[in-house]
């Protein structure tokens, strides 16, 4: 979720990082069922699918400002 927080922060919200989020929401859902089922390979799975969604909303926002995430966080709260 931080990572989603981010981009909207950086106002970089495109189609893919929209997809991606939902990915994660979705994914964390799925984690909660599967944790009640005690459903371990597929609560982890799910898990994994969360965080590879978060990284990668976080390498795409620093790529498409090609700057430190946090420098581009710094500035966008000084304006």
């Amino acid at each position: 979720i931080p990572s989603i927080l981010l981009a909207i922060s950086l106002d970089n919200v495109t189609r893919d990082i929209a997809l991606i989020s939902c990915s994660i929401v979705v994914a964390r859902m799925f984690y909660i069922v599967f944790y009640w089922l005690n459903w371990d390979k597929l609560r982890s799975t799910a898990w994994l699918v969360g965080i590879a969604g978060s990284i990668s909303i976080m390498v795409k926002v620093c790529r498409a400002k090609k700057t430190p995430a946090i420098a581009g966080v710094l500035l966008s709260l000084s304006k």
